[in-house]
């Protein structure tokens, strides 16, 4: 049985299309199949020039895939303590980690010092399918896998590794949102799914503040109760907080601009 990715050559290179065969698990990995991937911003910067990956390399870290086989020592239980069987539906931690270095220790797996990160290795013997973007992917041992919910649509939990799993980062260190008037910089994915998780959250008002139009039409469908273009963005907040301020607010644009507007608007 053989397996087929889309490997990346490099800036300006096309994808080349890669068959290796494919062979059971060893130790602790898993195999499972590829559902779905969705492409990450970071994946856009890689393929344009703007992050730096090894190549040739497998892109793809936000993935969805059903389990097909478990190496002789590997764990049946997921994360969560549930029951793993061939046939799952899993996602998984993007960077899998040792347990034992200096970060894992403090509660930082995805800072391992030895750590593994699907999406962002170069091919090598053993380790050619280590991304989203193939049929296949080999989980690794130290891999935090999570079975995911039958009521839960690819489309929903696909993103749920990084994109998802940033937000939730943001919204614990955020406290309590209930009642809350909450500030939303940049309207991407993670904007659009802080718009919805902080009003699911009982916030009571959610204003997303980005240049793009479309985005922040998005974001409203999504539980922002205002918009607001950057040079909007003063006027919007004293009005909806009859100039006290928002209680909370959260940067996704990753512009020092954005930051330094926001900070008098706290």
């Amino acid at each position: 049985m053989n397996a087929t990715a889309a490997v990346f050559q490099g800036v300006g290179r096309p994808f080349d299309i890669a068959i290796r065969p494919l062979h059971r698990p060893a130790g602790g990995e898993v195999l499972v199949e590829v559902v779905a991937c969705t492409l990450c911003g970071s994946d856009l910067h890689s393929i344009h020039g703007r992050r730096s990956v090894p190549t040739p390399s497998v892109l793809g870290h936000e993935i969805i895939g059903r389990i097909l086989d478990f190496g002789p020592d590997a764990g049946r239980l997921d994360a969560a303590g549930l029951t793993l069987a061939s046939g799952d539906r899993v996602t998984w931690a993007i960077v899998a980690s040792c347990g034992g270095c200096i970060s894992c220790r403090r509660g930082l797996p995805q800072k391992c010092e030895r750590g593994f990160k699907y999406g962002h290795e170069p091919m090598s013997p053993g380790r050619e399918l280590s991304g989203g973007l193939a049929d296949h992917c080999l989980l690794v041992p130290g891999t935090a896998i999570f079975r995911v919910p039958d009521g839960l649509s690819d489309a929903t939990a696909c993103p749920a590794s990084c994109a998802t799993a940033t937000v939730a980062a943001a919204i614990e260190a955020a406290g309590p949102l209930e009642g809350r008037k909450v500030l939303v910089i940049g309207t991407g994915m993670l904007g659009v799914t802080a718009a919805a998780w902080t009003r699911v959250l009982g916030a009571s008002d959610v204003i997303a503040c980005d240049p793009n139009e479309e985005r922040l039409a998005s974001a409203a469908e999504f539980g922002a109760t205002r918009s607001a273009s950057p040079s909007r963005l003063a006027e919007v907040v004293t009005q909806a907080t009859e100039g006290r301020g928002v209680d909370v607010a959260l940067d996704f644009s990753g512009s020092p601009d954005a930051i330094e507007a926001a900070l008098p608007l706290i």
